[in-house]
């Protein structure tokens, strides 16, 4: 084997070892994830009952804000076989497990991206990621304690117009409640990541100027995905606030922007030929 051959063999095994290292990193935070959704779901199994009934006050609310002595409505949620207890009681631990977990995978994906990037993007890591926890937790909220209650009064009042019979499975409600309130706290991270495309040098607050119908037209994607009804009411109130975080990335983007980035903004503002 001659020199050659050995320089080739050597850097193809520091090529490998950094690999199996990656590898390796990886394989543990799934592991973590897995134990921290785990144990999430095990404290939702501890306390189903008080979690059961935290999920159905924005249903509770509903009822009381439509209640009409005169004409009996829905009073619940009911399940449509005789073992399907089972199931919804499955459904809301693995998806109740879900939601708690949520921020300590956020964190644990944190810790695998943070080695690989440089110096001066470490330190918007933690600000990075306490910020979407942040974005997260408003966005959870706004859909739990606002959006749903809504849409369910909502939902009440066009089926009492129409003389429906509202009997509502405990399953499709608990699918909902949870869908709603994950991805609306999903979606509300979408502003974090324009500014960390902004800081990356990806975009410039220019493109996003420009960008504006386009970005309403996509918001209003997503906010029709994000809500099972798709009534334009919901729609409206999921996609205004993200269309304000949109405005308000835009003006962070300014701030954070490199530098010869802006130069370039402004020389293109002010010289437009």
């Amino acid at each position: 084997m001659n020199t050659s051959d050995l320089q080739k063999v050597k850097s193809s095994s520091k090529t490998e070892a950094p690999f199996l290292d990656h590898l390796e990193d990886l394989r543990w935070t799934l592991f973590k994830s897995f134990i921290a959704f785990v144990i999430a779901s095990l404290l939702v199994v501890m306390f189903l009952g008080k979690f059961a009934d935290l999920l159905t006050w924005p249903l509770d609310q509903a009822i009381e804000i439509t209640r009409n002595p005169d004409d009996p409505d829905l009073q619940g949620l009911i399940t449509k076989a005789p073992l399907s207890i089972f199931t919804v009681i499955l459904q809301v631990c693995l998806l109740g497990g879900l939601g708690l977990s949520i921020p300590f995978l956020l964190f644990f994906v944190g810790q695998f991206v943070a080695p690989g990037l440089k110096t001066n993007e470490k330190k918007y890591l933690f600000p990075g990621c306490f910020a979407g926890f942040v974005l997260f937790l408003f966005g959870s909220f706004f859909s739990f304690f606002f959006l749903i209650p809504t849409s369910l009064v909502f939902s009440i009042k066009m089926n009492r117009w129409l003389n429906y019979e509202q009997l509502w499975a405990a399953s499709s409600y608990y699918s909902m409640v949870v869908w709603m309130t994950l991805s609306v706290g999903l979606s509300f991270q979408f502003p974090l990541v324009l500014l960390i495309l902004v800081r990356l040098g990806i975009l410039n607050t220019k493109k996003l100027q420009e960008s504006r119908k386009l970005v309403l037209v996509i918001i209003l994607i997503v906010a029709a995905l994000v809500t099972p009804g798709g009534d334009p009411i919901t729609l409206a109130f999921v996609s205004s606030p993200l269309y304000g975080l949109y405005e308000i990335a835009l003006l962070i983007a300014k701030r954070i922007q490199p530098r010869e980035e802006n130069d370039s903004t402004s020389e293109i503002e002010w010289n437009p030929k």
